[in-house]
């Protein structure tokens, strides 16, 4: 449940099985109700429901639902949208989001983040790119 973004093919299905078959709990039972309402997680977990990709993504845990065998281009094509941004942002982001499970934690690193990235050359080529209206060129330092 480590993801950044989930998108599932129609055909796909998911399920945490710990509580059917009796196994210790996984990433996923601490994962899941940061990811959506805690109700629906409980009876996700507690049941061992099986989610259909369209019942994932109602309840929030895929991104978007795609016809079988087109999941590579629905991928390509998200990544086709932020290859040219900042690697190092993008990452920067990625730390924000996922310790904002903790909040005084993500507002500290957030905080943290933005002071320190102001010296990184692609925060200086971001801010070149925008004043002279072209496409930047990140480097990733």
């Amino acid at each position: 449940m480590y993801l950044d973004i989930l998108y599932a093919a129609e055909s796909a299905v998911f399920s945490d099985t710990h509580a059917r078959s009796g196994q210790p709990p996984s990433f996923v039972i601490s994962a899941l109700p940061r990811l959506i309402p805690r109700t629906r997680a409980s009876e996700i977990i507690t049941t061992s429901k099986i989610l259909s990709a369209q019942e994932a993504y109602e309840v929030g845990i895929a991104n978007k639902v795609v016809p079988d065998g087109k999941l590579i281009d629905a991928a390509l094509e998200y990544a086709n949208i932020i290859v040219d941004y900042s690697p190092l942002w993008i990452d920067h982001i990625k730390q924000v989001i996922w310790r904002s499970c903790n909040t005084e934690d993500a507002e500290a690193y957030g905080r943290a983040m933005a002071r320190v990235y102001h010296y990184y050359d692609d925060c200086l080529e971001g801010q070149r790119a925008f004043i002279e209206k072209r496409k930047p060129k990140y480097t990733g330092t």
